[in-house]
């Protein structure tokens, strides 16, 4: 197989679209002064939406490795969002919550996220959206069976 072959498979070409997602994401959300990573968005609205959680937790509705979530927990901890504390029915858990500014970003981000997405899909129309995320399900459904 050639280079310009491995460009025609679509694994590589989902690849770069996640890698372009990311890239042109953290630009936008930086210079509107977020201050976060796009792969801390997920952590900070699952607490958000969902309140409290442990970090397994986390990882468990994210589908991402636990050291991955300590990262961004870390990180978002370090920036005043969020609050840890030792669970007190289970000492080797460490439960996680939004602090006070970290509530007051997720407000934001809720707000502006939908504008966010809407940017970066503005090439597609209602149709081809839906298709697109008939097509993605259609591929996790897939991928998920193997």
């Amino acid at each position: 197989m050639k280079m310009e072959d491995t460009q025609k498979l679509t694994m590589f070409r989902v690849i770069e679209l996640h890698k372009a997602i990311y890239n042109k994401s953290n630009k936008i959300i930086n210079k509107d002064g977020w201050g976060l990573q796009v792969e801390q968005l997920p952590v900070l609205m699952i607490l958000y939406f969902s309140g409290a959680s442990s970090q397994q937790d986390i990882a468990d509705k994210l589908i991402r490795d636990k050291s991955s979530v300590l990262r961004s927990v870390v990180s978002l901890e370090s920036k005043g969002f969020l609050v840890t504390a030792q669970d007190p029915f289970d000492k080797r858990k460490k439960m996680v919550q939004l602090s006070n500014a970290g509530r007051k970003l997720g407000d934001l981000i809720a707000a502006e996220i939908s504008k966010l997405d809407k940017l970066l899909f503005a090439c597609l129309d209602a149709q081809e959206t839906e298709q697109f995320h008939a097509l993605l399900k259609k591929c996790e459904t897939s991928i998920n069976e193997l």
